[in-house]
């Protein structure tokens, strides 16, 4: 029997006081934690590194300071100064001592504003590694106003063994390790003390933990949560593969850095896939094939992805790819499905569609809800089969790229483990965590037979604070609590139903539900390899680290360059 109980009493909570003078770990348990506040001043001043513009003059530099790129892997340069007051300003940047417009093949634009000049470098890129740093002077007739210092590296991707075609990346949104546990209890049962068996990501090759913060946040979001694995940098929390400038007005012209689709893509031709049972404008697949500092401006989101040239697409979100005239939600009057399927895509909007696809597609866009896609609770308990399973896309998609012959990667996401946790819906959570297993267990098969395959599982971040608890007077049940809650009260459910037959759990009293809202926590989240170049993803690491340990094994043994397919 697993019960869950849904309250805000239990869970520690990591709150930092402004006002006073300590950094303090709220009670869990007794354990009770204060740091000084220099301690505090030290960790602020490292997380919020983009300070807002005042009065006096100041100077941001992105690259953030420590940002690290792949040799080839392209992305902006920009330096701004605000708060500049006269007429004969100027913004002067070096790199490793060399004034910016020295540089060979660098042509750096000025734009200027009331108060402020930027100074903007697109499409930056490295053939070989380097250590750059970058100095900034902002003066005027009187002299030096204002300096600011930064650096980023470019980094070797070769290394030894053999390397990988195919890489898998699959992501439980909001997934942490209590809901790894509460999906193996209730899909393996225990027996004697011991499970009577493991879920897929279970038995992996290799393990590892990953650390989240954001570039502004402790706790990331999942835009930051997919962009650090989707081009190995940090983002603000809600922006997609690009940095904060100082122009709020357009959330499309901000620096970028590019993402693994496009990198792969651009330098060994391989094929590209997305997958997620959330609408396709969501921030996880969104971060591997747009630039946006905005998460929720889904039309100009999906706009991009023609571009783009992802080889499968498959998930919800259909009305931002139709004109309002068509049913859909855009206002820009582009049909992005026509787009697509103008470009030799093969479109379905189905189930059925997708299992009836002829083998010789090669391209494929599926579009299977107007937003995000059912749970797996509410399609088993409707009756509902019209939209494919999780594992079912995942199988579409790994068949349709495996017909490319330079490989391919493919990111796979289980949106709704994040979405039902955010409600202090257990039982769907876990749900939702079994059906993404499964689907594991599809990449994994894959991988077996193949021998050149790579299995990524993974999570953005961790939604809830989830925990695992005995209940009070029964040694034979738990109870889950959301350490991030903000509840009304205590609320207690009926368990889960049996494997193959899950219900959705209304209380008796409709008028009962819980008023119950969670958060994503800053806790590490666990990583599982499995299959060729699984032993790269061994131990600590920042999420940022995937990234290029993902080009290392796909470039193991290979130079990195343009012709290199």
């Amino acid at each position: 029997m697993l019960r869950k109980r849904f309250a805000h009493v239990f869970g520690g909570v990591l709150s930092i006081f402004r006002g006073g003078s300590a950094l303090t770990l709220a009670r869990f348990g007794r354990l009770s934690v204060a740091v000084g506040v220099a301690a505090f001043l030290a960790v602020a001043v490292g997380l919020v590194w983009s300070q807002s513009a005042g009065s006096a003059p100041s100077i941001r530099i992105v690259p953030p300071d420590r940002s690290v790129f792949a040799v080839g892997q392209r992305f902006d340069l920009r330096v701004e100064a605000t708060g500049v007051s006269g007429e004969n300003a100027s913004l002067l940047v070096w790199l490793n001592g060399v004034q910016l417009d020295k540089l060979p093949g660098v042509k750096p634009v000025t734009t200027t504003g009331p108060g402020w000049i930027a100074v903007t470098v697109r499409d930056m890129e490295y053939s070989k590694p380097a250590r750059v740093s970058v100095l900034a002077q902002l003066r005027s007739d009187s002299g030096l106003v204002a300096s600011a210092l930064s650096s980023f590296e470019v980094v070797d991707l070769q290394g030894p063994g053999q390397p990988v075609k195919n890489v898998i990346l699959m992501i439980g949104d909001g997934m942490g390790l209590a809901h790894r546990t509460a999906a193996r209890t209730v899909a393996k049962g225990l027996y004697s003390g011991r499970f009577n068996g493991l879920l897929e990501m279970d038995s992996m090759d290799a393990f590892g933990i990953v650390f989240t913060p954001s570039l502004n946040s402790f706790v990331t979001d999942s835009a930051n949560g997919a962009s650090v694995y989707a081009g190995g940098n940090k983002t603000d929390n809600g922006a997609l593969c690009v940095w904060p400038d100082n122009t709020d007005d357009d959330p499309l012209d901000n620096p970028r850095f590019e993402n693994i689709m496009s990198y792969l893509k651009r330098m060994r031709g391989m094929a590209t896939g997305v997958v997620s049972t959330a609408s396709l404008a969501d921030a996880t697949p969104a971060a591997f094939l747009a630039y946006c500092y905005k998460r929720g401006e889904a039309e100009k989101i999906v706009g991009q992805y023609p571009a783009a040239g992802v080889d499968v697409l498959l998930g919800g979100g259909k009305k931002w790819f139709l004109p309002t005239s068509e049913g859909g939600s855009r206002t820009d009057g582009r049909n992005i499905l026509e787009e697509f399927r103008r470009a030799g895509y093969a479109c379905v909007t189905s189930a059925e569609g997708l299992n009836k696809l002829p083998r010789s597609v090669k391209r494929c866009l599926g579009l299977f809800a107007d937003g995000d896609m059912d749970t797996y609770v509410d399609r088993v308990k409707a009756g509902n089969f019209a939209q494919p399973s999780l594992p079912d896309m995942t199988e579409a998609a790994i068949e349709i790229l495996s017909r490319h012959p330079r490989g391919f990667i493919l990111m796979v996401e289980s949106a709704s483990i994040d979405k039902v946790a955010h409600k202090g819906d257990a039982h769907r959570a876990i749900w939702e965590t079994i059906e993404f297993d499964r689907a594991v267990g599809v990449a994994k098969r894959f991988a077996k037979s193949r021998g050149d395959t790579l299995v990524i599982v993974t999570a953005d971040h961790e939604t809830g604070g989830m925990a695992l608890r005995a209940l009070g007077g029964d040694p034979r049940a738990l109870e889950i609590g959301w350490g991030s809650a903000r509840s009304t009260g205590p609320f207690v459910a009926k368990a889960p139903a049996p494997d193959g037959g899950g219900m959705a759990e209304p209380p008796e009293n409709p008028f009962e539900l819980p008023q119950i809202s969670t958060n994503h926590t800053a806790s590490d989240v666990v990583l599982s390899a499995y299959g060729a170049g699984a032993q790269e993803f061994v131990g600590a690491m920042d999420a940022t680290e995937v990234f290029l340990r993902i080009l290392r094994v796909i470039y193991a043994g290979k130079a990195v360059g343009h012709g290199n397919k």
